[in-house]
């Protein structure tokens, strides 16, 4: 009995480790890929972002099929590109970046928002290209909740490379091509942070919801509401995420007027 009990608990361990172990790789490969598309690497970028969308998604798996020895060799390979990438000549001015991490999201929409009335602003596309910074916290948490924020970033990101490839397409058809794919992106990160949403209700995580969960969400929804023109996508095509979440974070808004009157205007131009 002593025995079976012991093997247990090494079994556990063990799994433990590993998930650990896939689930801070894909927050590396998210962050290389930060740096990438920073420095305009676009394809190595995406490449990137797909490996650490990919390798999250395994982990969070009962039975992964991701092998160590590929993810090790993934990482190896992202790191070597970070060395060697050779960047656009230029930036093509369809697109301006802004690197920040999940403890930026509130003053990020502050600034996004205040800057709606500059023209030159406006012509571009503002794409907010999010790293992790890893602490114990952070992977105890996405550890025992593989839908939670850390998911939606990645997603994020993989739109905002697939956006950024599109603006260097020279066929228009490949370009709206990304430029859906991004759409789709988003749209799984707004679905992803309803469940966050729903999950930090109900566990009280009041601070969270104010302080990450809802500015994240106002960045996607902006986000959405830039790319859907592009597309031809109708406003209400979208009017499902922005009802949902004025369900679920209405006495949340009450608190704070700024991300109130934010994600009214957002709601008012879907």
């Amino acid at each position: 009995m002593n025995e079976s009990y012991n093997l247990r608990i090494v079994t556990s361990e063990l799994m433990c480790t590993d998930v650990q172990f896939r689930y801070t790789a894909a927050i590396a490969l998210n962050n290389v890929g930060a740096s990438l598309l920073a420095r305009r690497c676009y394809d190595e970028a995406l490449e990137a972002f797909t490996d650490a969308t990919a390798i999250m998604h395994d982990a969070s798996m009962c039975e992964p099929h991701l092998s160590l020895t590929a993810i090790n060799a993934t990482l190896e390979k992202s790191y070597r590109e970070v060395s060697h990438c050779s960047p656009l000549a230029k930036n093509n001015g369809f697109v301006r970046f802004r690197v920040i991490t999940e403890n930026d999201f509130a003053d990020t929409v502050k600034t996004g928002f205040n800057e709606s009335d500059d023209s030159k602003a406006s012509s571009q596309f503002s794409l907010n290209i999010i790293r992790i910074e890893l602490s114990e916290t952070t992977i105890r948490e996405g550890m025992a909740y593989f839908r939670g924020t850390e998911r939606s970033i990645l997603l994020n990101n993989l739109a905002a490379s697939y956006i950024c490839v599109a603006t260097t397409s020279a066929f228009s058809h490949v370009a709206e091509r990304y430029l859906a794919l991004a759409y789709q992106m988003l749209q799984l990160a707004c679905s992803n942070l309803e469940s966050v949403c729903q999950y930090s209700c109900m566990n009280g995580q009041k601070n969270e919801l104010r302080t990450r969960i809802l500015p994240f969400t106002l960045l996607i929804l902006h986000a959405l509401d830039r790319l859907a023109p592009a597309l031809r996508i109708p406003y209400d095509a979208f009017q499902h995420y922005t009802t949902v979440f004025l369900d679920v974070l209405e006495e949340f808004l009450e608190e704070d007027d700024m991300y109130s009157s934010c994600l009214r205007s957002t709601a008012a131009a879907a």
